[in-house]
């Protein structure tokens, strides 16, 4: 078997920074590829230069694999063959593959000699659409970032994605909210709002400018308008945003108190209940949620073919080759009971952290934290100063780019010390999630849902779970549930 390599410079993550030495690293790890199967690398295609557009040596390897030189092509990463991921599927999916040309990733450590030609394609489709996804949050995801979206009832802080309260309008949040907790229905409340000559959102929001995206606005307040207002928990004081290419909650100004905005959600659960028809519940309670540990296959609920027919879980069909364990399958009402019993235990936690939360053990041990993030903080703004100063008496400019550098972490230090003091609270997620945790006596798919991200299952004999709010647990001082 002819064998050539391909390495390269730039990822096409445009995010990941070049490692020093990047190609002789790729080399290394292909040739113990290489020497693991016994192969002999015939030739060495690589595009050195740092410009993520380089692709010489790539379409070089192109038209000799065309010309069938060689038989099979090693690279290091599908990330680092070709310019982007698309090429790198459309080079091997479309020409190099059907022409009998096989290919190896070291990082996957995945080889087209080993699988059939549908688990090709499906491992091609998957980095595929993984780099799809990848690709977004570092162009449009980044972009989010300091977009700036209208919000009835707030407006940015100059130069800031800070928000503060619009007193024009915060009368207006409080009134719909004070309604809805005393039984009023969403056309009620937008009825009582037109009776009284209130500005709606639309409208308000394109006499101040700040609403593009309608040419013309819709006669009065809605039971929609209502509706978004009373769901949004920004109006609480906590607001989702996107930060780092990931969706967090950061403090905001409050307008409402929390145990209003809590009532009024209550009170919208209880009439939705009330007036739609009841839903069937699945009688698998982790349906689409439970996954085998080691190769992260479904598990889903199946019968034994006996006499007693009897409800397990087992492996999806068709299982993957490589797992083969002891037991087969794992009774179904074994794992409700871990569950039910894991869920029971994260209350315990959250009610022991909420005893904790105002003890001077806490307090001591927020402040120690924060005095971290404190000197972090001054020895930037030392830099900063430091570099104003030396600029000043050499007559130049201070550089405008680590400015910026040192701005963004002061910022990132900033939004640690907001985290850092809604964690180690009451309003912790985490604790005001699990704290109040209520199971029925059927665990239904509605109540896993609201407290589990996933549940795995080793070797059909540890079940363990995924929970919810986990950075916010992360956050509190671990050595508080070691006994728990």
């Amino acid at each position: 078997m002819i064998c050539v390599s391909y390495t390269r410079t730039m990822s096409c993550s445009l995010l990941e920074e070049v490692p020093e030495d990047i190609i002789a690293a790729q080399n290394k790890r292909i040739a113990e590829y290489a020497a693991k199967r016994k192969w002999k690398i015939t030739k060495k295609y690589s595009d050195r230069k740092s410009d993520r557009d380089e692709d010489t040596a790539f379409r070089s390897l192109k038209e000799d694999g065309i010309s069938q030189k060689f038989d099979c092509v090693i690279f290091d990463s599908i990330y680092r063959f070709g310019t982007s991921v698309y090429h790198a599927y459309d080079a091997l999916y479309k020409i190099f593959y059907p022409g009998g040309i096989h290919f190896a990733s070291v990082e996957d450590d995945f080889c087209s000699l080993d699988y059939t030609e549908e688990e090709v394609k499906g491992y091609l489709n998957a980095k595929r659409d993984e780099f799809k996804k990848l690709h977004y949050k570092e162009t449009t995801g980044r972009c989010i970032e300091t977009r700036h979206y209208n919000k009835y009832g707030y407006r940015y802080i100059d130069g800031t994605m800070e928000l503060e309260i619009d007193e024009e309008v915060e009368d207006n949040i409080r009134t719909i909210f004070k309604l809805m907790s005393e039984g009023f229905t969403l056309k009620e409340t937008a009825d009582y709002m037109n009776e009284h000559g209130i500005e709606p959102p639309n409208s308000y929001l394109i006499r101040m400018g700040t609403n593009r995206r309608w040419t013309k606005d819709k006669e009065g307040w809605l039971c929609s308008h209502i509706g978004n207002i009373i769901s949004n928990r920004m109006y609480a004081g906590v607001l989702s945003r996107t930060i780092k290419c990931e969706k967090v909650t950061v403090p905001c100004p409050a307008i409402v108190s929390e145990e209003l905005f809590d009532k009024v959600q209550a009170l919208k659960i209880a009439k939705r209940r009330g007036t739609r028809p009841k839903i069937k519940l699945t009688d698998n309670p982790l349906l689409r949620m439970f996954f085998d540990y080691d190769s992260g296959w479904t598990i889903q609920k199946s019968k034994m073919q006996s006499v007693t027919r009897d409800s397990i879980f087992k492996i999806k069909y068709p299982k993957p080759k490589e797992v083969n364990y002891p037991k087969p399958w794992i009774p179904y009402d074994e794992v409700i009971v871990s569950v039910r019993n894991l869920l029971l235990k994260e209350r315990e936690k959250a009610q022991l952290a909420e005893r904790m939360i105002d003890t001077p053990e806490l307090f001591a041990y927020k402040e120690k934290l924060l005095e971290e993030i404190r000197w972090k903080a001054q020895a930037v703004f030392k830099r900063m100063t430091e570099a104003e100063y030396s600029a000043w008496q050499n007559g130049t400019v201070s550089s405008a780019e680590e400015f910026q550098e040192n701005d963004a972490v002061l910022q990132d230090l900033l939004l640690q010390t907001s985290e850092l003091e809604m964690f180690l609270s009451k309003k912790n997620p985490w604790i005001r999630l699990y704290s109040g945790l209520e199971l029925s006596d059927n665990l239904t798919s509605y109540e896993v849902k609201k407290y589990i991200v996933r549940a795995t299952c080793e070797k059909f004999e540890t079940v363990r779970i995924e929970i919810k709010e986990k950075d916010a647990f992360l956050a509190l001082p671990q050595e508080w549930f070691a006994e728990v």
